[in-house]
């Protein structure tokens, strides 16, 4: 889903509101349109595609600038109805009936009443003053939303109130946002773990290093060496009592001492040579 501009969030709240006030005029994209967008008036036909919006004079001036803010307004929010209704956040409900016929434009029929190409304003019970208006002519498909549109009443869901408190961004956005922090997180704590290990190497080496330094050395001169091959070389220098030697297939080695012949005598007969 694209990113939301302040004025679709805006958009966005307005419809929630309204549907918790339940008010159902507020909730006409006309009205919404006419309420938050500020569009004086705008007719448009399909055949061919084409859009005319209308703007009062500023001083008695054209005001196109005005004009071409109601079309990217009008624009922008037939494409955020568009998502919000592919996204299931909304359904569409209709104003007229199927058979129903409808004029293809909107405008504020409480305040003003149409003549021709010019608005002419309400303004008590029987006064009526002609606003001075200017129109721009566009050719663009934006008039199969309008078409699609202009006399639905948007009916929000209660996923689209989730949206919102999740600070509208869907469920999948959230999830891979909550994936990136743990993944960080991750490797953030796998970062401190090395760190905690090579600090732990680090000193461990220092230790052992002072410990040896540390020490005093030991001096064997050749009369120990000596004494040594004596002990080792000496007749005496045997094993008496039994040596277990346990090993992994539990065998017991003992020691049997000296092993002396048997004592066997063989009568041998010589003949000597004749």
């Amino acid at each position: 889903m694209r990113e939301l501009s302040s004025i679709d969030r805006l958009i966005i709240d307005r419809i929630i509101q309204a549907s918790e006030a339940h008010d159902l005029q507020g909730l006409q994209i006309a009205r919404l349109l006419r309420n938050e967008l500020s569009v004086f008036a705008v007719e448009w036909d399909i055949n061919p595609f084409k859009i005319s919006i209308y703007a009062p004079r500023k001083e008695g001036k054209p005001d196109f600038d005005r004009i071409m803010v109601n079309y990217f307004d009008i624009s922008y929010f037939l494409y955020l109805v568009e998502v919000l209704d592919k996204e299931g956040y909304i359904k569409l409900q209709s104003v007229l009936s199927a058979n129903d016929t409808y004029p293809k434009q909107l405008y504020d029929k409480d305040k003003y009443i149409k003549e021709g190409n010019q608005y002419i304003e309400k303004i008590g019970d029987s006064i009526l003053a002609f606003s001075e208006v200017d129109y721009s002519l566009f050719n663009l498909d934006i008039v199969e939303l309008l078409e699609r549109y202009a006399y639905k009443i948007v009916f929000p869901l209660p996923s689209l109130k989730e949206f919102k408190t999740r600070g509208y961004i869907t469920e999948e956005q959230q999830f891979r946002r909550e994936e990136i922090v743990l993944s960080r997180k991750s490797v953030s704590s796998a970062k401190w773990a090395t760190w905690v290990a090579a600090a732990g190497v680090l000193l461990t080496t220092i230790s052992t290093f002072k410990s040896c330094t540390d020490t005093n050395e030991v001096d064997i001169n050749d009369a120990d060496i000596i004494r040594l091959e004596e002990i080792i070389n000496s007749p005496n220098h045997v094993i008496v009592d039994d040596m277990p030697v346990i090993t992994a297939n539990t065998l017991r080695v003992q020691y049997v001492g000296e092993i002396k012949p048997l004592p066997i005598k063989l009568n041998v007969n010589v003949t000597p040579n004749q």
